[in-house]
């Protein structure tokens, strides 16, 4: 609220926020395509994937739609899976170049083994890379992300792209 000012600009923030029509996709769209255009003019960027979890667990009166976030079952809210650009040159953030909110299914059954999950979680990596698109001419874009990552489609999918990557193995 002390990002706004008054309580009259809070309330319209509220209001917009809470309209059906206007969704967190189409508010951050300015600032996600600007910040591919900058990653566009770097020479190297690194594009660092990872997943946090939003507990609105204290809300639960308030909010309805959520989803598990841990494995205690008290524990609700919604995963963000998000790709930060940053310079690979000067370590300036360049910007929040894609993120997709997930919802995990209630009645979803726990992944065993090492197959790839067939859940959005799963498929959260690749659809990132398809969605910030190729790299453009002269650039160089490295996706960064952690072991949960180590996915064929997601790999071949930045090769694709004409994407490096590095992920974390340990």
């Amino acid at each position: 609220s002390q990002q706004v000012g008054d309580r009259s600009a809070l309330m319209a923030t509220y209001r917009l926020l809470s309209n059906a029509k206007v969704s967190g996709a189409q508010l951050t769209e300015p600032h996600r395509r600007r910040t591919q255009q900058l990653a566009a003019q770097e020479a190297v960027t690194l594009l660092i994937q990872d997943r946090t979890s939003l507990d609105y667990s204290s809300h639960h009166r308030r909010t309805a739609g959520l989803g598990e976030i841990s494995t205690v079952r008290e524990r609700r809210g919604i995963l963000l899976h998000s790709v930060l650009a940053v310079s690979g040159h000067s370590h300036q953030v360049l910007g929040l170049a894609h993120f997709e909110q997930i919802i995990r299914d209630p009645n979803r059954t726990p992944k065993r083994g090492r197959k790839r999950s067939s859940s959005a979680e799963g498929q959260a990596w690749e659809k990132a890379v398809q969605a910030i698109g190729p790299v453009p001419h002269g650039a160089v874009w490295v996706y960064v992300s952690d072991r949960e990552s180590d996915i064929y489609e997601y790999l071949t999918t930045c090769l694709a792209h004409g994407a490096d990557f590095v992920v974390r193995a340990f």
